[in-house]
């Protein structure tokens, strides 16, 4: 695939020779109000077609018989959320197509492939603003807000019980939420904005952890972990005050060894706020050499979502709680799955629960959380940025006994996996489905996760391209059944249904 040059002039452009069609991916965030969050359109280009119009996240025109094809990418939020509005991103009409910029840049990428090349581009495209870094990025990060009890139980001992946890389920960041800073935020009964009134606002709270960050940074080094924070910046006036922002991040990754900052609170109301919020985390990145990583929350508000800030960290895409029954291991697969498709997987913090907890709310669902083992629920995530969204000291022996395994061996394989691109594959994951993903490099070893839901089914011939005509050795690392890959495809059994299967393809 060929990238093109980044721009923000408008282009108009012939509708390539041929059998064309036009696919229009629109995706959507604010994910504590949504669930399903990609649709795609398919128009094929006639000449009598009289003009289409869209305003959208991604645009590709591909030829139908020869499966060559370029891409649209605005670095822009989703078109509700940007802060200049104008025209349609894209036109169709005599023949032409005109892309217009509204003031945002872009890039066009040229790819080959049909469908698989599309994601291929889209995803390699990602890892070249973003490169992946091994021991900064893919990491399974634990984060408490996950069970409810917000900031009540925030103290040095519990952050304590929570590492060492951790460590026996093989995290590699553990995360504290809202409530470990001394001034209140709006969920702990404070302000939502304007934090810069109380000059302490950003110190660790003195009475949960009056000795500081310093004995929970050191319990994180003892055991090979680090350290993340829940951080608001401060919309007011359209984040006038973005530079001291800035300067407690810096403070807190210098003096404390902070690398991992989870955003949230952001609320962009105007072209200037998207301005200066862009210089925020900018800034932080490039000042900390790119060691910071931001997960940037796109529950709510309006924020730059998943195309706005490509480079700073992977996109927090959804807060679920079983407390609340909005918890499926199947809706978070299925949305994994069709971000896949434009995002590359090691951009979204995707999350798994403790699937103990609130069983009686799921009496008599059949693809209820407590249906599945939690190693399966762990692989619905682990080709994601994986949040373990639950308290670690809670969890029960038999689901760190169940998980830790198949961390333990993700963890030898994920930079292979996370340093190519990752192409979703099979049906699209909906409780009943036979899905899945193929990563790695095809020509040398690369790995397939299948995922059996609750289907009548044993056997499954996905169809792919990723791995071209030879002969390979497959050896599964995890979960149940057999894989057999050729050029036509990969073959797949597995007995049981709620099973997956991990493994690894090498080439002969």
């Amino acid at each position: 695939m060929e990238f093109g040059k980044l721009t923000s002039e408008d282009q108009t452009i012939p509708v390539p020779p041929g059998h064309q069609k036009l696919i229009i991916t629109r995706l959507v965030d604010k994910t504590d109000h949504h669930d399903n969050l990609v649709f795609e359109q398919e128009y094929l280009l006639a000449p009598n077609e009289d003009k289409i119009e869209a305003t959208a996240a991604v645009f590709a025109v591909e030829g139908v018989l020869s499966g060559e094809g370029m891409i649209f990418l605005k670095h822009a939020a989703l078109p509700e959320s940007r802060q200049i509005k104008g025209a349609a991103d894209l036109v169709v009409e005599k023949k032409k197509i005109r892309f217009n910029s509204g003031g945002y840049p872009y890039v066009v990428l040229k790819y080959a492939g049909g469908a698989e090349g599309r994601i291929r581009a889209l995803q390699e495209y990602q890892m070249s603003l973003r490169p992946y870094v091994a021991g900064r990025d893919g990491l399974l990060l634990t984060n408490t807000w996950g069970d409810r009890s917000g900031d009540k139980k925030l103290n040095e001992e519990f952050i304590l019980a929570e590492i060492d946890a951790a460590a026996k389920l093989g995290a590699d960041v553990v995360e504290i939420d809202e409530g470990w800073q001394q001034g209140k935020t709006a969920d702990l009964g404070g302000q939502n904005e304007g934090y810069w009134s109380q000059h302490d606002f950003w110190k660790p709270n003195n009475k949960r952890f009056p000795n500081g960050l310093k004995p929970l940074m050191d319990a994180c080094t003892k055991n090979r972990m680090q350290m993340g924070l829940w951080f608001s910046p401060d919309s007011l006036a359209d984040f006038a005050n973005w530079e001291s922002d800035v300067d407690v991040l810096l403070h807190m990754h210098q003096h404390d060894g902070i690398n991992f900052f989870k955003l949230d609170g952001v609320k962009i109301r105007s072209r200037a706020g998207e301005i200066n919020f862009d210089k925020l985390v900018q800034t932080v990145v490039a000042k900390s050499g790119g060691k910071i990583t931001i997960d940037l929350d796109t529950t709510a508000q309006i924020r730059p979502g998943y195309f706005g800030e490509m480079n700073i960290g992977p996109v927090f895409v959804e807060n679920r709680y079983s407390d609340w029954h909005n918890y499926w291991p199947h809706h978070t697969l299925r949305n994994l799955w069709k971000l896949a498709h434009t995002i590359h997987p090691a951009r979204l913090r995707m999350e798994f629960l403790n699937n103990f907890r609130n069983e009686k709310l799921y009496e008599g669902d059949p693809l209820g959380p407590g249906k599945y083992d939690p190693a399966y629920l762990f692989a619905t995530v682990m080709f994601s940025s994986p949040l373990g969204w639950f308290e670690n000291s809670m969890l029960r022996g038999k689901f760190v006994n169940a998980v830790a395994p198949v961390v333990k061996v993700w963890k030898e394989h994920r930079d292979a996996i996370f340093s190519q691109a990752i192409i979703p594959i099979g049906e699209t994951p909906c409780g009943k489905a036979w899905s899945g993903f193929v990563a790695g490099d095809p020509k040398g070893v690369g790995y397939v996760l299948i995922f059996r839901e609750l289907n009548d089914r044993k056997e499954f011939d996905f169809s792919t391209g990723f791995f071209p005509a030879g002969e390979y050795s497959v050896e599964r690392l995890a979960g149940a059944g057999e894989v057999s890959v050729s050029g036509a495809g990969i073959k797949a059994r597995v007995d049981q249904p709620l099973s997956f299967c991990f493994a690894r393809v090498t080439r002969k």
